[in-house]
């Protein structure tokens, strides 16, 4: 294996097949989306929904689960979280204790959340937290690709905020 120096006509031995396969080119993909919602069902179809769109979808069940893979992910080597994608009404955290966890440390990470019961309150609060953007559910699929793309290609420019 390797180079073979000693041979008079200097040719190069045939690599091992492992380093024959071409590597993902980190540089390329998608950043990935944390998904959280405390509904498993829901949860999936979004995943899958990012992923088609070319998206390397992280999950969690509750808030508490999405700040340990936030944690998880900003030590992970590779791993950009591009943007959160939170339910607002969950167990043990909230979508919006989600996002004044992450104001409070100061990661800055885009987030959109999702409710069912959208006010002004709600809609305030998450604007003074920093949130990115808030839909109101139910949703439709392509809805909330298009609010990822938005947040991530505006590298989570705050429109809220305006």
């Amino acid at each position: 294996m390797g180079v073979n120096l000693v041979a008079s006509s200097m040719e190069l031995e045939a690599p091992p097949p492992l380093l024959e396969r071409p590597r993902p080119r980190l540089a390329q993909r998608r950043p990935a989306v944390l998904v959280v919602d405390d509904d498993a069902s829901l949860r999936a179809v979004i995943a899958v929904a990012l992923r088609r769109a070319g998206y390397h979808v992280l999950e969690a069940a509750d808030g508490m689960d999405a700040i340990d893979r936030v944690a998880e992910a900003r030590s992970a080597l590779g791993v950009r979280l591009g943007a959160i994608l939170t339910d607002v009404c969950m167990p043990r955290l909230s979508g919006l204790d989600v996002l004044t966890v992450l104001h409070c440390a100061s990661v800055r990470i885009p987030v959109i959340l999702m409710t069912a019961f959208l006010d002004k309150n709600v809609r305030e609060e998450a604007r003074t937290l920093g949130a990115t953007a808030v839909l109101a559910k139910p949703l439709d699929l392509a809805t909330i690709v298009a609010s990822v793309d938005a947040t991530v290609r505006s590298n989570g420019r705050n429109p809220l905020s305006s």
